[in-house]
């Protein structure tokens, strides 16, 4: 309990010191010290958060800026938040998909993968397994770059949605995702 008599506060989960360097280390594949252009294309997390870790507007990330932004998730203090997530197949809505949030590896061991299930709306809530959550009572995901996949039981889902995942996301209050209240993931089945 805390000092008011009520809940204690929910702690972050630790992330890697060196988040910025690892991150180099697995997606700067032609070792200038960034990660841009096509490097992209194995981080599509990092390329959707682009806008809110890029501090100079060059579209190339240091290991400095993705540090920087670690450090803005940590004086948040916050541990976890509410993802929603909107699912459409070639403009349609797809209930019934699975849509997992995977931690990239670099943030460190202290992250895990987020699940959900959408309705017949194709929106769901994305959310940590219940021995992962900081706190049972609230549903979340911690501050993060998560690579999504999406499945489904009786539709067949690209690969590049999937295995081959070209999606991506920054879980964070000022994530570009927030105010539209779900991460859009417009799919096509060619």
């Amino acid at each position: 309990m805390g000092c008011g008599g009520g809940p204690a506060r929910v702690e972050q989960p630790g992330y890697n010191p060196q988040a910025g360097a690892d991150a180099l280390a697995a997606y700067d594949a032609n070792n200038d010290g960034v990660i841009a252009d096509e490097e992209f294309d194995s981080a599509p997390a990092l390329r959707a958060a682009l806008g809110q870790i890029d501090m100079d507007g060059d579209e190339r990330l240091t290991a400095t800026e993705i540090d920087a932004r670690v450090q803005e998730w940590q004086r948040t203090k916050i541990a976890e938040m509410p993802v929603r997530c909107e699912v459409t197949l070639d403009g349609q809505a797809l209930p019934g998909a699975s849509v997992v949030f995977e931690p990239e590896p670099f943030l460190g061991t202290n992250l895990h993968s987020a699940i959900g299930t959408t309705a017949p709306s194709g929106t769901g809530g994305i959310t940590l397994a219940k021995e992962h959550l900081a706190d049972p009572k609230y549903a979340g995901v911690a501050c993060g770059w998560y690579k999504i996949r999406v499945t489904h039981s009786d539709r067949e889902i690209p690969a590049r949605y999937n295995t081959e995942t070209t999606l991506g996301c920054e879980v964070a209050m000022n994530a570009h995702w927030v105010n539209h209240g779900a991460v859009l993931l417009e799919l096509k089945s060619l």
